[in-house]
């Protein structure tokens, strides 16, 4: 055996040597790389506060007739409108969902998004301001009948329904009645008619009355515009 036969044979087991852990490094780094993909298929983040993967959760939302300009913000981030409308891959924690639009009142709830759950926001209703379309004279001279069933108030301040407690005011409490949709009511307090989302805990003001004394309302274009009867004068606004 020549000197250079000798070297090749000396350095083949270091090369072969070599080539076993480059294949071995490689499939352990492909191997972390679909564990990785498994992990976030499954929708699981890692949780920078809590130092682990945590499994996310969802936001679901849809907005009732959809207004012009509608800006959402999530924690006080803006995000861009989608449709369906719907956050993915929440980190479980504390949430708070803003919606407005040009001329509407804004529209926030808080809640606590948990691991694997969803949060589902619907018909989101926007009522415009008071400024937008005031409450004026109207021709009508009767009113659209409403739907009060299963509503009721008890020691004045709150307001039951179907025999489950709703919401308790700190003012005296009349003429509750379920809003076109009924999902949302409307309440009235002193000189101003409230309506109420009982699944996201949001209040809006309807509209402000010329006096304290009981007012009754109904609604007309699918519930777009109030009518509101109150000593014998009949009033109307458009709130949508």
């Amino acid at each position: 055996m020549n000197l250079q036969q000798l070297l090749e044979y000396r350095t083949l087991p270091k090369t072969n040597q070599w080539n076993g852990g480059h294949l071995v490094f490689r499939f352990a780094f492909y191997l972390i790389i679909a564990c990785f993909s498994v992990i976030y298929a499954l929708g699981y983040r890692f949780n920078l506060q809590r130092g682990g993967f945590e499994q996310t959760g969802a936001i679901v939302y849809t907005i009732s007739g959809s207004p012009d300009g509608v800006q959402i913000s999530l924690n006080g981030v803006v995000k861009k409108p989608s449709i369906p409308g719907r956050f993915l891959y929440l980190l479980p924690g504390s949430y708070e969902i803003s919606f407005a639009a040009p001329g509407y009142q804004p529209w926030t709830s808080t809640f606590n998004l948990g691991s694997n759950r969803a949060v589902h926001l619907d018909e989101v209703l926007l009522i415009k301001t008071s400024e937008t379309s005031p409450l004026v004279a109207s021709t009508r001279t009767t009113l659209p009948r409403i739907n009060r069933d299963g509503l009721e108030v008890l020691h004045t301040i709150e307001i039951w329904g179907d025999g489950k407690f709703l919401t308790r005011l700190s003012k005296a409490v009349s003429n509750v009645a379920w809003y076109s949709d009924n999902q949302h009511f409307v309440y009235q307090t002193e000189n101003t008619l409230w309506i109420y989302d009982p699944e996201s805990n949001v209040t809006q003001l309807l509209a402000t009355l010329p006096s304290n004394l009981p007012a009754t309302y109904g609604f007309t274009d699918s519930g777009r515009t109030l009518v509101v009867q109150q000593n014998d004068v009949f009033l109307q606004r458009s709130i949508r």
